[in-house]
């Protein structure tokens, strides 16, 4: 059995940055650029986790996403997950 989007995909934007003073700046941000490489994102996808730009992944991964990030604010987006837990929680969690 294998996992397929039923498009689109509703997901949302992750991000990566450096504390204000971090020790050893330099490292960071050649960490930083390792990881929006092409090598660090096949890295991340070993992983289980998928990578946005179109020339890395699997066919499997090529899939339409919806960016909750586009559609709502903050706060809009922060009530919807609200609306959305708690319907996941009556329609699919039992409780004991």
């Amino acid at each position: 059995m294998e996992w397929r989007p039923l498009e689109p995909v509703v997901t949302t934007v992750s991000y990566s940055g450096l504390t204000l003073k971090p020790t050893h700046p330099h490292a960071a941000l050649l960490f930083l650029e390792y990881l929006h490489s092409k090598e660090g994102q096949q890295l991340i996808m070993k992983g289980g986790l998928w990578s946005p730009p179109e020339d890395i992944g699997s066919v499997e991964q090529k899939f339409k996403k919806s960016y909750i990030d586009e559609k709502y604010s903050i706060d809009e987006a922060e009530k919807k997950f609200a609306e959305w837990d708690k319907l996941m929680q009556q329609l699919f969690i039992r409780k004991r």
